[in-house]
């Protein structure tokens, strides 16, 4: 068990109502993303300019559908790295991006600027019961989850599926580029998770929803077989 670990298990025995997401939500209220380097958050990224890396990514996004008159929900929006690409893109209102932190939401905001802000008006949400109600009433058309399940500690598990579900509907689709397991469950790294696919495909079949594998290649980890790639939750009656 790593040091991170240690830090949130004394968090979790004081607030014992609280779950991991509330944990390091909190965490990363406190950070300053202008400063150090990130992989994905910021505007000082590891590899790349912000303004040009997330291109890539919505490419693909793109290619599973998306048009600029559809609802799309970036579940996971970070800071807007690959949203700066689809709110662009969208017609303006389209763009819904969620996150569970609000230094997140402010941090993309000022690094798309005020212009685009004003021009595309995105709505941007913390995670809760109702902002989620708020957006899948819009019925939006795709979500798209990427390097958000890995981080999604096996507590909040059921609500990260939950809360995807709610917000497609009987008619959007969702699809999740992460990694996870073919197997049972496990700890990869401190702080990452790879959820068996299987009690994914019964938690969505519970609320009436399939599972497709659209992209996959595996790997060994310490732990057992890390899977990463793409796939996708809709409603049973869609896939059909």
């Amino acid at each position: 068990m790593g040091k991170k670990t240690e830090q949130f298990e004394t968090y979790q025995a004081q607030n014992p109502t609280k779950t991991f997401k509330d944990y390091f939500a909190k965490k990363l209220n406190k950070k300053d993303f202008t400063g150090k380097t990130h992989k994905s958050l910021g505007p000082n990224l590891e590899v790349g300019d912000f303004e040009e890396s997330g291109k890539k990514r919505f490419k693909s996004i793109v290619k599973a559908g998306l048009k600029p008159e559809d609802i799309y929900v970036d579940y996971g929006c970070g800071t807007l790295r690959v949203g700066l690409h689809a709110i662009n893109y969208l017609n303006a209102g389209n763009y819904w991006g969620m996150d569970i932190a609000d230094t997140l939401l402010e941090t993309g905001s000022s690094l798309i600027g005020e212009t685009l802000m004003a021009e595309k008006k995105p709505n941007l949400r913390v995670i809760s019961p109702d902002s989620v109600v708020e957006v899948a009433a819009l019925k939006p058309k795709l979500l798209f989850s990427t390097r958000v399940l890995k981080a999604v500690h096996e507590g909040d598990l059921h609500e990260y599926i939950e809360n995807i579900v709610r917000i497609i509907g009987d008619s959007g689709r969702a699809i999740i580029h992460s990694k996870w397991s073919n197997d049972a469950s496990f700890q990869f790294e401190d702080w990452k998770w790879a959820h068996g696919m299987n009690d994914m495909r019964a938690m969505c079949a519970k609320m009436g929803c399939t599972v497709t594998v659209l992209r996959e290649t595996t790997r060994p980890v310490d732990g057992g077989i890390l899977s990463q790639g793409m796939f996708s939750i809709e409603p049973a009656a869609a896939a059909k």
